[in-house]
């Protein structure tokens, strides 16, 4: 098959269902407050349930970290430049706990960002269901998306089943040669560290190669002015880096579209070949299905139900995952309050649930109540008792049992627990919700 073919077949329409939408959502919202948990107890942020910039730039100058600097001397907050940022400093460990939380946080908002996207742009607020596609078109040899949100994880996962996720392929290896080969450097070079970014493997300068060979961040390895001569002569117009075209990665893309062609249909219908099922591709991106493993279950720390009355959820609504503080649907729309993206769909007792905004997609200006009534989050030590409901005794080995103990891990600081399958996870969760009160 021909590249134009494979990109026809993403295309191909699917039925997509809000409640997967609402579900999805939910599941990001909950790591992305997981991790910003995380900085709350870590000392770097003062309020888990709302993003302060001002304090992640803060951090990121009070810890040195200039790496998250693009070039033109601006902190770019993406998860991208986060990644990249602990391995430039991953020998500052400070720095390096700092920067994998904060990836998270970052990467999970991105997440978000794509399903709120997606959400509002199709009307998916009027309807169960719809039909719709990837919406993906090449340009040059690029394959990029023509629509409002991003070709990205949390998008296809919208048009998968429940026991599916994908896994990231690329071809930046090969993107590497034909780089190498436009800047003339030797050969026997080219898979040595350091080329571009002395603090960089050669591995990490591959995965990070749009960074460098666009000019986003500084270079500083042996090729140094090799790259900047090229950037200059192609991309910066002068030193206040006025763009007049791409960067070498997007070059590569025009300038070579006859090899990457070639390069990525032969991937491509090598992953066909084996039985893997490709979803999409972006750039030099291709996601490939594979079956969950194992599926993270996230824990709440405190949820708050705000509008006429503030009421925290009951104790067994941990189990819903979800931190922060939110507003019902109804409520939102009754006050006329501008609000953005997909809501959440959460338990208000072990029987019901109710349609939720969170605190970051309603137009309220107000203090949060988490920093209003919060002064900190208390864990349970590991050798404190938890006491335990009564009702909280369960078959040994059960699910019920094991999302108990989840709980129990949760209220010491263990947010994330494990297992190996949904089956009969909601009614369980349901049970054990009765069970804690």
């Amino acid at each position: 098959m021909k590249l134009i073919d494979f990109v026809n077949k993403f295309n191909e329409k699917k039925t997509i269902r809000t409640q997967r939408l609402m579900d999805m959502k939910k599941y990001y919202v909950s790591m992305y407050r997981v991790h910003m948990v995380r900085l709350y107890d870590k000392g770097y942020i003062s309020d888990p349930t709302r993003m302060n910039t001002k304090e992640i730039y803060s951090n990121i100058e009070e810890l040195g970290i200039r790496s998250m600097f693009t070039v033109t001397g601006v902190i770019e907050l993406s998860s991208r430049m986060a990644m990249y940022s602990y391995y430039k400093n991953y020998s500052n460990a400070e720095a390096r706990e700092f920067l994998d939380i904060l990836y998270n946080v970052l990467r999970y908002g991105e997440y978000i960002d794509d399903i709120d996207k997606l959400y509002d742009s199709c009307g998916f607020a009027s309807c169960t269901k719809m039909p719709l596609s990837l919406g993906l078109r090449l340009k040059g040899a690029r394959v990029v998306s023509k629509t409002e949100y991003n070709i990205s994880r949390a998008i296809i996962a919208c048009f998968q089943d429940a026991i599916h996720t994908t896994d990231e392929y690329c071809f930046n290896d090969d993107l590497w040669t034909l780089a190498m080969q436009e800047l003339g450097i030797p050969e026997d070079e080219w898979e040595k560290d350091g080329l571009f970014d002395k603090d960089l493997s050669h591995e990490q300068e591959i995965d990070f190669m749009e960074l460098l060979l666009d000019g986003i961040v500084p270079a500083s390895g042996k090729y140094k002015d090799t790259l900047e001569k090229w950037l200059y002569e192609h991309k910066w117009t002068n030193r206040g880096f006025t763009v007049s075209s791409n960067g070498l990665f997007e070059y590569l893309f025009s300038a070579k579209s006859n090899e990457i062609f070639e390069i990525s249909t032969t991937l491509l219908n090598s992953l066909s070949k084996e039985g893997k099922k490709v979803w999409g591709m972006s750039g030099s991106k291709f996601w490939v299905e594979r079956e969950i493993e194992t599926y993270n279950i996230p824990m709440s720390t405190v949820c708050v139900v705000c509008g006429d009355e503030d009421e925290v959820m009951f104790d067994g609504g941990a189990l819903n995952g979800y931190t922060g503080e939110v507003y019902p649907i109804e409520y939102v729309q009754s006050e006329g309050i501008h609000c953005i993206g997909c809501p959440v769909e959460l338990y208000i007792s072990p029987k019901d649930k109710g349609l939720f905004y969170d605190l970051e997609e309603v137009d309220i200006q107000a203090d949060s109540w988490f920093k209003l009534n919060i002064q900190n989050l208390d864990f349970y030590g590991s050798n404190e008792t938890i006491p335990r409901p009564k009702k909280a005794l369960f078959k040994p080995g059960s699910l019920e049992e094991k999302l108990y103990f989840m709980y129990e891990d949760s209220l010491r600081g263990k947010l994330v627990g494990e297992l190996p399958t949904l089956e009969g996870f909601e009614a369980a969760k349901k049970v054990v919700m009765k069970a804690i009160g």
